[in-house]
């Protein structure tokens, strides 16, 4: 399978993780897994008796994960009969977008997390690409639109808040772009990342209470990036086709431990708004000294927990400074796989806490006046 992911720190911690203590030399800005912990209330599951931990370990969790799917419902307020979970959004990405695909293909709005690319012609549908990085990965709705009618796609795909590229599209302007969709066209959003946009009515991108009152829409979402329960692999599906699905998916989709530290996530809402402030505030303070220290240099602005740098604007290779970093174990991610016209130019970089955002200025500030210098 093609690499679309980073996760190179266990290349030092080993898949087997027979390293696993040299987890803390690496820092890893090349995958978007929350820099905070999951809520105390996750932790204090985690800290319960042997016994009880012992327990959910070697029980078999309910079958149909319903205690969970009931907390989405309610943590959202859309319905429980919209709702499949599965072990990640990638697991559900893989069993139910072919679902949704016939041969007149899908229109992917680009970059994009590469999933949704690799499992349509994984099951042999027709790609076809919109890239955005010509516009500073802003969306033309019009040229969209033209596309889209040119090609009457089974379905467009759209990232939204966009990883890599931290865009967002509101709410409204999406809303405006399913009714002007082809009537036989469907809209399939990955919306990850939504909860970052959600500090106000006016910035607010998520249509997921559309997602089960209408066809024209569903919804993929994964719990790791905002719950920071990247580990447990939680994620869901969001579709007023979600009884007729229900079929392909198997019992047990979500493990016990799982299902119950998403539970308690779900409870807490207040601890995760305070980190999503933080993080806000952290990628803010980051990007101003950069932009400080290299005024020429192009960063977009960003509203989730990373940030995307243009080398290219000051004739740098993106590739050599991603190789520049690893060397002293700081592992960053070229978007180039995702999907770019322009190669060997971005660079997205995660937010972590501000401890190690300072490392990561103060390295990248070396190199870049380095190769400004030569």
């Amino acid at each position: 399978m093609p690499c679309f992911h980073g996760g190179r720190q266990f290349d030092t911690i080993g898949v087997d993780f027979s390293k696993i203590s040299k987890h803390s030399t690496v820092i890893a800005l090349d995958v978007l897994d929350a820099w905070y912990e999951p809520s105390p209330h996750v932790l204090d599951l985690l800290n319960k008796t042997p016994m009880m931990n012992e327990w959910s370990i070697r029980t078999s969790p309910p079958d149909t994960c319903q205690g969970l799917v009931d907390a989405i419902a309610e943590y959202y307020k859309i319905s429980s009969d919209h709702i499949i979970v599965g072990s990640g959004s990638s697991d559900l990405i893989f069993r139910f977008l072919p679902k949704f695909l016939d041969p007149r293909g899908v229109l992917i709005v680009k970059p994009a997390y590469g999933e949704y690319e690799f499992v349509a012609k994984l099951n042999q549908y027709p790609v076809y690409s919109f890239f955005t990085d010509s516009n500073d990965f802003c969306i033309h709705f019009d040229e969209l639109l033209r596309k889209i009618f040119e090609l009457q796609p089974a379905l467009v795909c759209l990232i939204n808040p966009n990883n890599p590229t931290g865009h967002f599209i509101k709410r409204s302007d999406v809303i405006e772009l399913i009714e002007k969709l082809p009537e036989k066209t469907q809209l399939i959003i990955d919306e990850t990342y939504s909860e970052y946009t959600k500090q106000s009515q006016s910035t607010s991108c998520s249509v997921i209470d559309l997602a089960g009152q209408t066809d024209r829409v569903a919804i993929f979402k994964s719990m790791s990036k905002i719950f920071a329960l990247s580990g447990m692999r939680v994620g869901f599906l969001v579709s007023s086709k979600c009884k007729e699905l229900q079929k392909w998916n198997p019992p047990y989709a979500v493990g016990n431990l799982a299902q119950q530290m998403a539970i308690e996530a779900l409870r807490d809402p207040d601890y995760y708004y305070q980190k999503i402030a933080e993080t806000h505030l952290i990628r803010r303070n980051f990007i101003k000294k950069l932009h400080l220290e290299f005024p020429k240099l192009k960063i977009f602005s960003s509203s989730i927990n990373l940030v995307c740098i243009d080398f290219s604007s000051l004739q740098i290779s993106a590739a050599k400074i991603l190789n520049m970093l690893k060397k002293k174990d700081i592992l960053v991610r070229l978007i180039d796989s995702q999907g770019v016209t322009k190669y060997d130019s971005y660079i997205r970089i995660a937010v972590q806490g501000q401890n190690k955002m300072n490392l990561i200025f103060n390295e990248l500030a070396s190199i870049i006046g380095g190769e400004i210098a030569l």
